[in-house]
């Protein structure tokens, strides 16, 4: 029931002897999996917020719609141009069929942007342990963002809420 270009279209099922798998429609493009381990990609913090953006309102709708991804991840993101989609609904799940909450999606975005945000830094050889919040240089608001999202602060309750506080704090001057 999800149509949306931004994520692929359901095609059909292949329910095979002891073989059972959803068919969805290819999004051309390369994850960011790819961009960022194939080709050393380093994103610019405008590329961040665009891409950050578009993820959340892709989240947003997805909630709307009562539906948990629950793999929101590096692999599951593809890249083509200006356009970001979201692939791999195998465990996607309805929000009321599940013991499942929506801030799993908040967590994996969360993560998602640290994957993004780490791009442009030089790794911490001396072995010596450091917190991302004390290792990526953020301002107070997006370091706040991410415990948000990563449940180390009050977490928050809808997608739009971080919607609305990632543009505040990640949009370009």
């Amino acid at each position: 029931r999800l149509e949306d270009n931004r994520i692929p279209k359901f095609l059909g099922v292949i329910n095979e002897k002891s073989f059972y798998a959803y068919v969805l429609e290819f999004k051309n493009g390369n994850t960011v999996k790819e961009l960022l381990f194939k080709n050393n990609y380093r994103f610019t913090h405008e590329e961040i917020f665009n891409i950050g953006l578009k993820l959340l309102d892709i989240i947003k709708y997805l909630h709307e719609n009562k539906v948990i991804h629950g793999d929101i991840s590096i692999s599951n993101v593809i890249i083509n141009g200006i356009n970001v989609y979201l692939i791999d609904f195998g465990l996607a799940r309805q929000e009321d069929s599940s013991n499942l909450s929506y801030d799993m999606d908040f967590s994996y975005f969360g993560d998602f942007l640290l994957y993004l945000l780490y791009s442009n830094v030089e790794i911490n050889k001396n072995n010596k342990k450091i917190p991302w919040y004390d290792e990526l240089i953020l301002n107070s608001g997006q370091k706040k963002i991410l415990k948000k999202l990563f449940g180390l602060e009050n977490k928050y309750n809808t997608a739009n809420e971080i919607f609305i506080d990632f543009v505040k704090e990640f949009e370009i001057d």
